[in-house]
């Protein structure tokens, strides 16, 4: 069997998908080698002609790659965005002119564009050439049935580094909560970006704050709207919010650590990783219902999921747990334990190089 070639962003993208596979690095076992596509320095965007040029070179080295490499399979990270798709179907022509396995694996979901492209025959000309495709979400899977796509689909989660919850177990996680006195830590942990739900966050920290005056609200990452965000919070003088900016390693878990719920409010997702992690760390959740999370997350069991995204609503989500500190401690170890049993990123590799080698033969 020869290499299987994944298509991935460089690490300066700091996403979802960024994560997932420098992580899945060293579970893999096969023959497994990375090609970079998308900008390669911060800001992602580099104006009109560094990005055409950029596009140009990765179709160039592509092409190269599957030619003089040994290469038996092509997987593509495809969010279901108008500028993915182009990308991700020229690489998905080449692959197929030289006669190589496709696998897509569909990282987002974009609801609105999917109503739009799921129709047009040039998409499903060259998408549907793919000999395996992998979503995140039930939804994605029956959308592509429902387009008529025949070939076998494969229903996959995002991952969780065996090694960042090493040190948490049950019994952590108990007397983390049982003496939880003083300040509560809410945690954002994700780009900051409008799509992120990042401003109708701190409204909703200003509203709990009305009745809950021990709170903390920690924004960890960076993106377009930092600036922006950090200049509203101080001109308005809101207080009980701090900046981190990017984390990663130690200075993450610590963070996942130091907090007692996640807030995640993003508009759209495929499968976020950072609320399966946050999960693993033993945090109960409030989250929008975005992308593969309504196919297991409960209310209760879990977190809770807010379908309103004004302040009000959004902060008595987070109010009930911060009222009911037992329930508060039952999510905790329900999301450990599913977090374990489900995201582990050793098994998640093992499920991928399943799937790799079925396609393949």
């Amino acid at each position: 069997m020869g290499k299987t070639l994944i298509m991935i962003p460089h690490k300066n993208a700091r996403g979802g998908i960024t994560n997932y596979y420098y992580t899945l690095k060293k579970y893999f076992t096969i023959d497994v080698k990375y090609l970079l596509r998308g900008s390669r320095k911060l800001p992602l965007k580099q104006g009109f002609i560094k990005e055409y040029g950029r596009i140009i070179f990765d179709i160039f080295n592509f092409a190269f790659v599957l030619l003089k490499g040994n290469i038996s399979l092509v997987q593509t990270t495809t969010s279901l965005i108008p500028r993915s798709v182009v990308r991700d179907g020229v690489f998905i022509l080449i692959a197929k002119i030289l006669r190589k396995k496709i696998v897509v694996f569909y990282r987002g979901w974009n609801i609105e564009y999917a109503e739009k492209v799921g129709g047009k025959w040039l998409y499903r000309a060259i998408f549907f050439k793919a000999d395996a495709v992998i979503v995140l979400s039930e939804l994605a899977k029956s959308t592509l049935e429902s387009w008529g796509y025949k070939k076998k689909i494969y229903l996959e989660t995002t991952l969780v580094d065996d090694e960042i919850i090493s040190s948490i177990n049950r019994a952590t996680l108990k007397d983390k909560y049982q003496n939880l006195n003083g300040e509560i830590r809410l945690l954002f942990l994700a780009r900051i970006e409008k799509a992120k739900g990042v401003y109708e966050l701190v409204e909703a920290l200003r509203e709990l704050q009305k009745k809950h005056s021990n709170l903390e609200l920690v924004i960890a990452g960076d993106g377009r709207e930092e600036e922006n965000l950090r200049k509203l919070v101080f001109d308005n003088n809101i207080k009980g919010i701090s900046f981190t900016g990017f984390v990663s390693g130690d200075l993450k878990t610590e963070e996942f650590k130091k907090a007692h719920i996640f807030v995640f409010p993003s508009y759209t997702e495929g499968m976020p990783n950072s609320v399966l992690e946050a999960m693993a760390f033993g945090l109960p959740v409030v989250t929008t219902p975005v992308g593969g999370l309504v196919d297991f997350f409960q209310n209760e069991i879990n977190g809770f999921f807010i379908d309103d995204l004004k302040p009000g609503p959004f902060a008595k989500s987070v109010g009930k747990l911060i009222d009911k500190r037992p329930l508060m401690q039952k999510i905790s170890m329900n999301n450990y334990d599913y977090a374990k049993k489900h995201f582990l990123a050793s098994s998640v590799a093992k499920r991928n190089e399943k799937i790799i080698k079925e396609v393949i033969g």
